[in-house]
C-alpha cells in the first residue's frame, strides 16, 4: 500500500512538474507578449506625437502664409480704395457746390447774371457729369 501510494504520489509529481514547466512557459510568453505591447503602445504615442507636431508645424506655416497674402493683398488695395473714397468726396463736394450754384441761378431774377452764367454754368455742369460718368463706371 505504502508502495502504491508513493507511485500515485511521483505520478502526481511528474504531472505537477509538467504543469509548472507549461505555466512557467506560458507566463514567459506572456510576459514577452506584454512587453511588446508596452513597447507597441509607447511607440504609438510617440508616432503619434510628432505626426501632430508636424500637423501644427504645417497649420502654423499655412497660417502665416495666407495672413501674408491678406496683408499683401491690403497694401495693395488700401491706397486704390481711399482714392477712390477721396475722389468720390471731391466729386460730391463739386455736385454740391454746382448744386447750390445752379439752384441760386434757378431762384434769380437778374437776367443779366443769368445770361452771363448760363453757358459756362451749363458746360461746367456737362463736364461734372462726364467725371461722375467715369467715376461710377470705376
Amino acid at each position: 500500500m505504502a508502495q502504491e501510494a508513493k507511485t500515485k504520489f511521483n505520478s502526481s509529481m511528474q504531472r505537477l512538474l509538467s504543469m509548472k514547466e507549461k505555466l512557467e512557459a506560458l507566463l514567459e510568453m506572456t510576459q514577452m507578449a506584454y512587453q511588446k505591447h508596452q513597447q507597441a503602445c509607447v511607440q504609438s504615442k510617440t508616432d503619434i506625437e510628432k505626426i501632430m507636431l508636424n500637423f501644427q508645424k504645417l497649420i502654423e506655416t499655412q497660417k502665416k502664409q495666407l495672413i501674408t497674402k491678406i496683408d499683401s493683398n491690403n497694401a495693395h488695395y488700401e491706397p486704390i480704395i481711399k482714392q477712390q473714397q477721396e475722389d468720390i468726396d471731391e466729386q460730391l463736394k463739386t455736385v454740391l457746390i454746382r448744386i447750390l450754384l445752379t439752384k441760386q441761378m434757378c431762384n434769380t431774377s437778374n437776367l443779366h447774371q443769368i445770361i452771363k452764367m448760363k453757358g459756362d454754368l451749363i458746360t461746367y455742369n456737362e463736364l461734372i457729369e462726364e467725371q461722375y460718368e467715369q467715376l461710377m463706371e470705376g
